[in-house]
């Protein structure tokens, strides 16, 4: 997918969380941007997604001093 396409890949949110549980055992936490790059996300659904497992209880948001920041709970 190019990069500054505006046009998201398709997951299921079992899939993606996959995915991000994967990336977070590798690392302290994960950022917008990150989902969009890794995962070849959109902006909009990158929010909609962190805001679901934010939800869900299976990430937290922290602020740090330039953007959010999420964390496996």
């Amino acid at each position: 997918m190019d990069k500054n396409s505006s046009l998201s890949a398709g997951y299921t949110a079992k899939e993606l969380w996959a995915k991000d549980d994967a990336y977070l055992t590798d690392h302290t936490f994960i950022t917008r941007r990150d989902m969009r790059v890794e995962f070849g996300l959109s902006a909009h659904k990158t929010e909609q997604w962190l805001s679901q497992f934010e939800a869900e209880g299976k990430i937290v948001r922290r602020r740090s001093l330039h953007e959010d920041i999420f964390m496996k709970k």
